[in-house]
């Protein structure tokens, strides 16, 4: 399960694309769980530290999707407003087996 993380389809992006997602686990047979809400967060230069990024409230809806293996969701960026930072990265929460795991993306910047 601590070998779960996220992998972006890109490392830099427009406002306007979207952003393909893959949840990554250690092998196929896995079972994996995750419902909609994500945080995407920034670098705040001045802190050194991850910060949410949304610039206002963003709203999810009530998913939940389950899988065996790695998985893949999207987000358009343009429907989560958000705050200029130089980089970001995707936080989500994953069901992994029976234990639940923050995951992280790789970082990558939007434009």
């Amino acid at each position: 399960a601590l070998k779960t993380y996220l992998e972006t389809d890109k490392t830099s992006y427009s406002a306007d694309d979207v952003l393909k997602l893959r949840i990554v686990v250690a092998r196929e047979d896995t079972f994996l769980g995750y419902g909609s809400y994500f945080d995407l967060q920034g670098w705040d230069e001045e802190t050194g530290e991850w910060v949410s990024a949304f610039a206002g409230s963003a709203a999810f809806f009530d998913d939940y999707s389950v899988s065996t293996g790695t998985s893949t969701d999207s987000i358009r960026l343009s429907d989560y407003p958000v705050k200029d930072y130089p980089k970001y990265r995707i936080e989500k929460e994953v069901h992994v087996d029976t234990i639940t795991v923050v995951a992280y993306s790789n970082e990558f910047t939007i434009e």
